[in-house]
């Protein structure tokens, strides 16, 4: 990832986590319904790696809002 990249990572990683907790779901139970691994929701919210775009898909699809919603906000 070069640093554009990376910022927009951790941009998009604080979105989703923030949306995560104000639907009140744990990080455990979000990455299980967003078919993912726990340590991978991890790395993606702290900004350590990108999501893949069926990752966005299924978070979106978990938050109730259009995929492109998340890439918006942290545009």
């Amino acid at each position: 990832m070069n640093a554009q990249t990376d910022d927009l990572a951790g941009r998009l990683g604080e979105i989703v986590d923030r949306a995560r907790r104000a639907a009140g779901i744990s990080q455990q139970d979000f990455a299980r319904m967003s078919e993912m691994s726990h340590r991978t929701l991890q790395r993606s919210l702290a900004g350590e790696r990108s999501f893949t775009f069926e990752e966005l898909i299924n978070m979106a699809r978990v938050l109730d809002v259009p995929p492109e919603s998340l890439y918006a906000i942290a545009g």
